[in-house]
């Protein structure tokens, strides 16, 4: 995806609109792992399913508090992945434990410009980790479906930080996502 259901950058911010009509499809249909751009830094969300109750920006609800060896039965990660472009946002992160989310947006749009937004803080129950030092990185990704029906199903992920002036390559990270092959069942 492009535009975000997670973000404690204070950039672009998260989107109600897609927490209200994706959120629920990531919960019903299972989803392990949502990518995202949009927000140029890298920040992940714990496991999340549902939302947190009584709250008005429908705030993810974190179902797991693991960030190394998350079991994806129990709900979907999100990544934003946004640190291969100009104009990083990795300094933009609010260091109060908030983020901002998207509500509204005005009718009409200005000369030239973007229609005015209209956002609404949260506690940020569900972010995971992000990198506040690095601008720049990519992510890895390795599957292992599993050997046999009903065995796991693993998806590694590695983020390497793009490090500065010269472009070396360091692990900001590692983990894993798994679940159950669904096929084991009867």
């Amino acid at each position: 995806m492009r535009q975000v259901m997670i973000s404690s950058s204070d950039a672009n911010g998260a989107d109600l609109g897609l927490r209200a009509k994706y959120g629920p499809l990531f919960d019903r249909y299972s989803v392990d792992l949502v990518v995202c751009g949009h927000e140029h830094d890298y920040e992940r969300s714990l496991s999340v399913r549902g939302v947190v109750s009584g709250s008005e920006t429908l705030t993810p609800n974190p179902s797991s508090t693991r960030t190394d060896d998350i079991d994806t039965s129990l709900g979907t990660v999100h990544m934003v992945l946004g640190g291969g472009v100009s104009g990083t946002t990795n300094q933009s992160f609010f260091k109060d434990g908030t983020a901002k989310v998207i509500t509204a947006v005005a009718d009409t749009r200005p000369a030239g410009g973007r229609r005015a937004a209209t956002y609404v803080r949260e506690q940020a129950v569900w972010t995971g980790v992000r990198d506040i030092e690095h601008p720049y990185g990519f992510a890895a990704f390795t599957v292992d479906p599993g050997r046999f029906a009903g065995d796991t199903t693993q998806l590694h992920v590695t983020y390497y930080n793009v490090n500065k002036p010269n472009g070396e390559l360091s692990v900001f990270e590692s983990f894993t996502l798994h679940r159950k092959r669904s096929d084991g069942h009867r």
